[in-house]
Order: structure tokens, then sequence, then C-alpha cells
């Protein structure tokens, strides 16, 4: 039987996971024009002035979600250090 605890606890905390992401509302503000204004080496003070808040956070990682497409953001003391735009 604690194998079945075991598994079950494994499969809410991904589907939890994956909720916490997919379940965001898209933020508006997260578009093709605003990801380019991103640059490496800026302060994510910056950023936020530009993006908000992140939709998710993972280690050094901030997502923002947009309705067309995702910006990740590879954080390192406070600074942009890699920035991506997923479709």
């Amino acid at each position: 039987m604690k194998w079945v605890r075991s598994v079950l606890l494994a499969g809410a905390m991904a589907i939890g996971g994956l909720g916490v992401f997919s379940g965001c509302a898209a933020n508006p503000r997260v578009t093709r024009d605003s990801y380019e204004r991103i640059r490496e080496g800026m302060a994510m003070e910056e950023v936020e002035q530009i993006l908000g808040k992140p939709s998710y956070k993972h280690k050094d990682k901030c997502y923002y979600k947009g309705e067309y497409g995702t910006i990740r953001i590879e954080v390192e003391h406070g600074r942009v250090d890699d920035v991506d735009w997923k479709d």
C-alpha cells in the first residue's frame, strides 16, 4: 500500500506542477516587442518594469507567459544572464 501512496503523491505533484504554469492567465505585457527590449546584464527590477512579475519561477529562471509566446529569463546575481522567446 505504501507504493500506491507514493505513486498517487507523485502523480498529484506532477499535475499540480503543470497547473501552476499552464493555469496562469496570459500577461498582456508579454509581446515580441517587449521581449526585444530585454538585454543581458539588465537588472531584474528593469525587467519587471517592462513585463511585471513572472508567471512562474524555477531556480534561476523566470518565465513570463503571454498569449502568443513565453519569455524565459535566466538570472544571475539579480541580472539577466540569458533571454529567450518561445512561440
